[in-house]
């Protein structure tokens, strides 16, 4: 049987065995649906329509029509990702962000298209390509990705100079085109709380609620991959890939997961990771339904990837 992964499958297995058996052998998860993985997805929605030419108004009536029912229902206003503060951001992203203006020509029959590539034998890698583009001024082939955050830094920035995501999505789109892929641009926009008080802006000289979209962030960079970075990270992914296919093919059994290595207390994994509490209370299999919930990980299923437009 082939096994499926991508990423997320990648590093959780880097990081900690336990982790990536609860995940994505198990599948188990900490909730339903966090308010910021939901907004960054509905944005992807209105990005995919935006930059597939279907214009302003069109992209921001997608971004409404899901998003704002759920921000309505579960986020209190003023909050970063209540509907009136990200509305008006993705609205000032459009308005500043023409089209013809970027610095690459977009590949619109590959805009949000899972694609697949043999990472050895019997392991299938899959990337979720936000937008292939070619770049106006050397016609190198890029991956584009857009990325929202709490806020746009400079660090924040440098986790993609070298990170697999988007390595692996570099070598996948190669494959996919049969073409040399020379990095991406990252499409960063920062989901921050504008300011909207009739305090006076000492940046603008006006009241904060007059300038509020003045003080949205954007940033597009490109990150470069090499030949040999791309070779480097195909097979430390393939040594990663026949570690998690061994992780799946022992531990199938919530009972057996106190005999997986932790990893992750010796490499600071466990600070974020939605296991935590559930490792914290020694691993106990019976505790694992009372404190998780089962949502299996399959982006890579065309059946079930969200339809963007």
């Amino acid at each position: 049987m082939t096994t499926c992964l991508d990423d997320s499958v990648l590093s959780a297995t880097a990081t900690c065995s336990t982790y990536a058996v609860m995940r994505y052998v198990l599948h188990y998860t900490n909730e339903e649906e966090s308010a910021p993985a939901r907004c960054g997805t509905d944005i992807h929605r209105a990005l995919a329509a935006y930059f597939s030419g279907a214009g302003v108004e069109a992209s921001m009536d997608i971004l409404r029509n899901w998003y704002k029912p759920f921000a309505d229902e579960n986020i209190p206003e003023g909050d970063r990702l209540c509907w009136s503060n990200v509305k008006n951001i993705i609205e000032e992203y459009f308005e500043t962000h023409p089209i013809e203006k970027l610095p690459f020509e977009i590949i619109k029959e590959g805009i949000e298209t899972v694609v697949k590539a043999p990472l050895c034998e019997g392991i299938e890698f899959y990337a979720l390509l936000d937008l292939p583009v070619r770049e106006k001024a050397t016609k190198a082939l890029y991956v584009c990705d857009h990325k929202t955050t709490g806020k746009v830094t400079s660090w924040w920035a440098k986790k993609f100079r070298l990170g697999s995501q988007l390595t692996g999505y570099t070598w996948a789109m190669g494959v996919q085109y049969n073409a040399v892929v020379t990095g991406a641009f990252v499409n960063a926009i920062e989901i921050g709380k504008l300011p909207n008080s009739k305090k006076k802006c000492r940046t603008h000289g006006v009241p904060y609620f007059e300038c509020s979209k003045q003080h949205t962030k954007f940033d597009l960079f490109v990150t470069g991959r090499s030949p040999e970075q791309i070779i480097s990270w195909k097979e430390d992914a393939t040594i990663l890939a026949k570690r998690f296919q061994g992780l799946k093919q022992v531990y199938q059994d919530i009972n057996m997961i106190q005999a997986v290595f932790q990893e992750g207390v010796f490499n600071n994994g466990c600070t974020f990771c939605e296991m935590k509490d559930f490792c914290a209370s020694g691993r106990q299999p019976e505790l694992a339904d009372a404190m998780l919930i089962r949502k299996i990980w399959s982006p890579w299923d065309l059946d079930t990837h969200l339809k963007f437009l």
